[in-house]
């Protein structure tokens, strides 16, 4: 699941670069990899994207990727290398393996954007898939903060109870990389036939209760 998760920051990375047509369809190809993620890999997920560090400047924004979600593969030359590619303005491979990018707001903005594409198209492949035949429907706020998940089923099984933690790692991972934190994520499952709702979950509640 790790490789599987650099891969995606990664891909989320290059397609901050200004018109790079080939970044955008990165992040598409491996985003669907993420959504298959298990309970105990998504929650982990959620926990490492906690040491994503975004810092807005004037000019620039600053991103920190922590070393966990840094490719083992990354040099201080490759990273260069990238710089000069895709238009960065640095890219430092900092003494404790973590990364730290700078960028223009332009360049950003790009990302965000990007990043909301592939998380919709993500969440739109999830009803009806084989991990989740009930679900009917899933939609959400600007800022992926609130979910709304419609589903055949009147009572929830243990895979749409569990699916909880892929729309939490998923509003953590938007708005990580947006700089911006906030105290919840919340879901609603709403029956498909009656529009009322079955169940309700809250991340700050799983928080709580660790």
């Amino acid at each position: 699941m790790k490789r599987l998760f650099v891969l995606f920051i990664s891909g989320i990375l290059l397609i901050s670069s200004s018109g790079c047509s080939s970044g955008s369809s990165s992040v598409s190809s491996q985003s669907p990899a993420v959504s298959t993620a298990s309970a105990e890999s998504s929650a982990s997920s959620i926990d490492t994207l906690g040491d994503v560090s975004v810092d807005q400047n004037l000019f620039s924004v600053e991103i920190t990727i922590p070393s966990d979600l840094v490719s083992d593969d990354t040099t201080q030359e490759t990273l260069d290398a990238s710089c000069q590619k895709y238009g960065w303005k640095s890219a430092v491979l900092n003494e404790d393996g973590s990364v730290t990018y700078v960028m223009t707001k332009a360049q950003h903005a790009e990302m965000m954007s990007q990043i909301k594409e592939s998380l919709d198209q993500t969440l739109s492949e999830m009803p009806g898939s084989d991990t989740y035949p009930s679900m009917t429907a899933v939609d959400h706020n600007d800022d992926f903060t609130s979910f709304t998940v419609t589903t055949t089923s009147t009572t929830l099984g243990a895979g749409e109870s569990i699916s909880v933690l892929v729309f939490y790692m998923y509003g953590a991972l938007y708005n990580k990389f947006n700089g911006t934190d906030p105290d919840n994520y919340h879901v609603d499952f709403v029956n498909a036939d009656t529009g009322s709702i079955i169940q309700s979950a809250d991340s700050k509640d799983m928080a709580s209760s660790n």
